[in-house]
């Protein structure tokens, strides 16, 4: 087919199409009209229902108003009581002068009229046979009741109110419906005409007529009385006439915009066709052929068939990327996605079979460090040859448990984190799911070798089964995931899920929420510990150190809440917590005259947050204190995993003029090499080997080369855990700058520090006086019961 036939071929198509369009648009035209009729048709007979429901409302409530003031009305009973009859017609003419057109009468509960009372317009008698039977029965019962009849050739509106001076008689008031509801469609102009029938009478179905809606007055399909209300129909000519008027001037518009439209599409769209066919070409694979079809040899034919070949390669690609997306490409294990729909195919088949199914997640320890100290492609090659290790053990499944060779080729194992794998054991309970762990955990006693390097792999297992422990796969997941904290936890290395494990689970959310609460109700609290500098002999700061005080637990020693903390993700908040009130403290004692320092213990989550330096700045500046009265100190063991973000905050503080001290030196978790980097002006050493020193030759010599190796840094070394006066008189001969414990002061609360500081301040004016016990007896006694006996 030649370029000049399909230029033919596409302005008739575009031609055809634009016609088609216009004769769809004339009949959406037409349509529209007349839906447009029928909605205001619509619109009018539901502003002309609510009209009338609205009045059949009002005149029904006044009615009843009415009815209800005439039953309860004082001369009405008077004169009842004394048979005056002229007195009971004369208050029922007074009603109805307030009514308007209406009808009053007194009935007895047997039907019979007692007055019967026309207004102006009255209306004709209800029937008496009307009142006999249930409309009396049910006026008595519930205490009031209206309704509607046709009486007389007319239609009225009944309302009845049992009297209160005689419970067999009941003021009925009775309004002819003309009175009120025509009356008030008249005023109101709606576009409906408006009619009243009697229902029994009519009989022309009206359901199927949008033109025609009824209002029944009782609320009911079954009611006596109905409103036929009616709205004019349009015409077919005169929908074809206003269809005309706006269609036809579009469909000429639309004609010549469309052949215009096709003439544009031939000289710009088909002119360029040849040179996309060879940009696309040139994309594809070498020696890719133009697909011979229906579409023959013309442009538009080849750029078809090379769309063709793309979109199949598109197609293979992306099964590709799909199952990519579900196996781990360093081991190409299933993943965790994957993992999770074979999991719950796993269940939804142990429950139609009424079998068990365990599963076991393990995590690999220590991963990070292994991944700082050997680096990011030693680890890949310990979790690859973790993997190995784990399909080897899984291939000999039948020699695990004894179980059949169907079992075990449905064990699925996946890799679902960085450092943690998880296999699915179909057919296996709790006991059997230990087996296969403690296997699993004998295949990993041996390190794992990389380039002639043995590195030793430690893992831990959580296991939990269905449906002993969970019904579904994130159950399953979750009851494992506990396991294995507790696994790691315990030291123990395997767990399998317990219920009381889950209760401890609930208990540290608990815990949780009780800590959070101790920030505000006080609760927990800062205790603040001197710290004397032995050469000059004189105080030189106080450490703050948090208690808590839990009112049911009692005292928690802050060795658990601490890394409990840690371990909840609230150590930020607690760091922030006891920064704030360790600035609001000093604010306190510097506007008395004592320029106290503090030295506040932050952990490594806090170093390593990207806004906890500018955090610190800002207490500082928001509470008007000097850099150097704050000293920020972090543990050796928070320094073996410090990070770049955490280098970079400790330089922040130190460039603010804030201090910066090591805790818990000499404990050998950090290298020497790196904490020289630091920007530190202290270390403190352990307690561990301070309080040992006196007695131990091991100890005094470690805690006399940490002196020298702080001095040789040119930092100052400080020593906690001072108990008694030859651990003082040691470190005084080995050059220790500074010195903390027991023996100097126990931590006070900020009253009794104050009152100890003024008191103890003298003891500290010549170097004699550092041999005395850290407190008289009086004092003693006051701190020893203001300070619970637990040290950091």
């Amino acid at each position: 087919m030649s370029s000049n036939s399909l230029t033919t071929r596409i302005v008739v198509l575009v031609l055809a199409v634009a016609c088609a369009g216009q004769l769809v648009l004339g009949s959406i035209f037409v349509r529209g009209m007349q839906q447009r009729s029928l909605a205001a048709g619509q619109g009018q007979l539901d502003m002309a229902e609510r009209v009338v429901v609205a009045r059949v409302a009002q005149s029904r409530a006044d009615a009843l108003v009415q009815a209800t003031l005439l039953a309860r009305d004082p001369v009405m009973a008077r004169a009842h009581a004394q048979n005056l009859g002229d007195a009971l017609i004369g208050q029922l003419q007074a009603a109805l002068r307030r009514a308007g057109p209406a009808r009053a009468l007194l009935v007895r509960a047997n039907g019979m009229v007692v007055a019967d009372v026309a207004g102006s317009a009255a209306s004709a008698p209800i029937r008496i046979d009307y009142w006999r039977g249930t409309t009396l029965a049910q006026v008595f019962n519930a205490g009031r009741s209206s309704g509607f009849v046709a009486a007389g050739g007319s239609m009225v509106m009944w309302t009845a109110v049992p009297a209160q001076f005689d419970p067999n008689l009941a003021i009925v008031i009775v309004q002819p419906i003309e009175a009120f509801v025509v009356a008030e469609f008249s005023r109101v102009s709606v576009g409906a005409q408006l009619g009243l029938i009697e229902v029994q009478a009519a009989t022309a179905p009206v359901a199927a007529d949008p033109h025609v809606r009824r209002v029944f007055l009782d609320g009911a399909e079954a009611g006596p009385v109905a409103v036929e209300l009616r709205v004019p129909r349009l015409s077919m000519t005169e929908l074809l006439r206003e269809s005309l008027r706006l269609w036809l001037p579009a469909f000429l518009i639309v004609s010549l915009l469309s052949a215009l439209a096709a003439y544009a599409l031939c000289r710009v769209v088909l002119r360029p066709v040849g040179r996309v066919r060879q940009a696309i070409a040139a994309q594809a694979p070498d020696g890719l052929k133009p697909i011979d079809g229906r579409f023959g040899r013309d442009p538009l034919g080849q750029l078809v068939a090379v769309l063709n070949a793309l979109i199949e390669q598109l197609r293979e690609r992306d099964q590709s990327l799909r199952r990519a997306a579900f196996r781990d490409p360093l081991t190409s294990l299933p993943n965790h996605a994957l993992l999770h729909e074979r999991l719950t195919l796993a269940l939804r088949e142990a429950r139609k079979t009424h079998r068990v199914l365990a599963m076991l997640l393990i995590d690999i320890e220590r991963f990070e460090a292994i991944s700082d100290s050997l680096g990011a492609q030693v680890a890949d090659a310990v979790v690859a040859a973790a993997a190995a290790r784990l399909k080897s053990m899984l291939r000999q499944a039948d020699n695990l448990l004894d179980v059949s060779a169907g079992r075990a080729s449905h064990t699925a194992l996946a890799r679902v984190a960085g450092n943690r794998f998880a296999i699915v054991l179909p057919g296996c309970n709790g006991e059997q799911a230990l087996q296969v762990a403690q296997r699993v955990g004998e295949a990993f006693r041996s390190p794992i070798e990389h380039e002639r390097q043995e590195i030793e792999c430690t893992i831990s297992i959580g296991a939990a089964a269905f449906p002993a422990h969970a019904e579904d796969a994130g159950g399953l997941v979750r009851a494992a995931d506990i396991a294995l904290r507790w696994a790691r936890r315990s030291g123990e290395r395997i767990k399998v899920f317990s219920p009381e494990q889950e209760r401890e689970r609930e208990f540290q959310t608990s815990m949780a929420i009780d800590l959070q609460k101790a920030m505000t109700n006080g609760s927990l609290s800062l205790r603040y510990q001197p710290k004397i500098t032995l050469g000059a002999g004189r105080i030189a700061m106080a450490e703050a150190l948090a208690r808590w005080q839990h009112p049911e637990r009692g005292s928690v020693d802050p060795r658990e809440f601490v890394p409990f903390a840690e371990r909840m993700g609230l150590i930020g908040r607690l760091s922030r917590w006891a920064i704030e009130q360790g600035l609001g403290q000093l604010v306190a004692w510097r506007s008395v005259g004592v320029p106290v320092q503090l030295a506040i213990n932050v952990s490594r989550y806090d170093v390593s947050s990207p806004q906890f330096a500018a955090y610190v700045i800002e207490r500082l500046r928001h509470h008007g204190l000097p850099s150097e009265a704050l000293t920020i100190e972090i543990s050796e063991r928070a320094l073996t995993q410090r990070s770049n973000e955490a280098l970079a905050c400790l330089r922040q503080l130190d460039e603010a003029g804030i201090k910066l001290g090591i805790d818990d030196f000499g404990a050998g978790y950090a290298a020497l090499a790196s904490l020289r980097e630091l920007p530190v002006q202290h270390v403190k050493i352990d307690k561990r080997f301070v309080s040992q020193m006196a007695r131990d030759r091991s100890a005094y010599v470690i805690v006399a080369a940490a002196i020298r190796l702080a001095h040789s840094l040119r930092w100052e070394a400080v020593a906690e855990g001072v108990e008694d006066a030859e651990t003082m008189r040691l470190l005084r001969e080995l050059g220790c700058d500074h010195a903390q414990g027991y023996y100097l002061g126990k931590p006070l609360q900020a009253d009794d520090y104050l009152a100890w500081l003024r008191h103890q301040s003298r003891r500290f004016e010549h170097d004699g006086a550092l041999a005395g016990p850290a407190e008289s007896a009086e004092e003693g006694a006051k701190g020893a019961a203001a300070v619970p006996n637990v040290s950091r």
